[in-house]
């Protein structure tokens, strides 16, 4: 999710302590676990300052270790250990238990999402993605927002931001709901023969992206309840021959992006004296554009002369294709 949503979260949780009277009937109890869940639900993303070395390994460490189930450990501990000296009379487990509720609710909500998480390392190097929740989420931003408003007004902040919190909650059912509904009719609608599926949350909230893969293509679209399914684009897999394929991903930024990707449109192109070979994601789009994707030149020898990530490739111009794999989109 977004750094505000985290914030106001952690604001939330602060407010939702005064449900403690030990926190109630306390100010200083108070500042202490206002630090604790802001710190909590902030100190993931400290994974950011990975940028100053760019953005592979930016892309390679968001979500890394940072959410890992040691650091979900690490952060409440280190954070109880620096309060205890600055608030010595507040209660460790107190600060503890808070500053842990708020690294489970950022990781949990960063799951939901689609980029991927690598909540459970060590044990697993796995990103999980659960595809529910979009990075902003503006009806969470608006219960979140209302809560504040509901305090300002004066009503007691533990009562209302455990009604907000379970109003998030419906919400996010809501969607999974909705995402699990989608999913069957669209197992029912492109079976037999699909590989893998994906599903984005769109800001409509009953209209989602879809990718579906089978053995040679991918079909691009958005569906909603009750049945609709909108194919937009057919794209072929790869039209790269595997030996220029080998030799991209050599490339350290393709290499990271490789594993980043779920759903890979791989093309090629002459370039100067040599080929230009590009890898854009499918799962995601903006307007009319896949903003995730990274280019790799070769020189004749396929020898590497430069590689990066970032560029925009739009899924549509002027009505022709936009990436030399798609076909003409069609209605299945």
């Amino acid at each position: 999710m977004d750094t505000l949503t985290h914030a106001l979260t952690a604001i939330g949780l602060a407010q939702l302590a005064h449900l403690s009277p030990q926190v109630a009937q306390d100010p200083v109890t108070q500042k202490a676990i206002f630090w604790a869940t802001m710190a909590g639900s902030q100190a993931p993303d400290l994974d950011i300052f990975f940028r100053f070395k760019g953005e592979t390994a930016y892309l390679k460490h968001h979500r890394g270790f940072s959410h890992s189930l040691i650091s979900q450990l690490l952060i409440p501990g280190v954070t109880t250990l620096v309060l205890k000296i600055i608030f010595p009379s507040v209660s460790p487990l107190l600060v503890f238990m808070w500053t842990l509720a708020a690294v489970f609710l950022h990781v949990f909500f960063d799951l939901l999402t689609s980029y991927g998480t690598q909540a459970l390392l060590p044990f697993s190097p796995r990103k999980l993605a659960w595809d529910v929740l979009m990075i902003i989420e503006l009806p969470i931003l608006l219960l979140l927002g209302s809560g504040f408003l509901l305090v300002w007004r004066g009503y007691p902040p533990g009562s209302v931001f455990l009604g907000v919190f379970a109003l998030v909650l419906l919400y996010i059912l809501a969607r999974l709901y909705t995402r699990r509904k989608l999913y069957a009719l669209l197992l029912e609608h492109f079976t037999p023969g699909i590989d893998a599926l994906s599903l984005v949350p769109t800001l409509n909230f009953a209209k989602w992206d879809f990718v579906v893969e089978k053995k040679e293509k991918y079909y691009t679209g958005s569906t909603s309840l009750p049945s609709i399914i909108q194919v937009e684009g057919i794209y072929y897999k790869n039209n790269v021959p595997p030996h220029f394929l080998d030799a991209a991903l050599q490339a350290p930024p393709i290499r990271v992006f490789w594993d980043f990707t779920r759903h890979p449109v791989i093309t090629c192109q002459p370039c100067g004296e040599g080929h230009e070979i590009k890898f854009t994601e499918l799962r995601y789009r903006f307007r009319d554009y896949h903003p995730f994707s990274a280019t790799v030149t070769l020189d004749q020898n396929l020898q590497i002369t430069g590689a990066g990530l970032g560029k925009k490739y739009p899924r549509r111009a002027a009505g022709q294709p936009a990436l030399s794999a798609i076909r003409h989109p069609t209605s299945e």
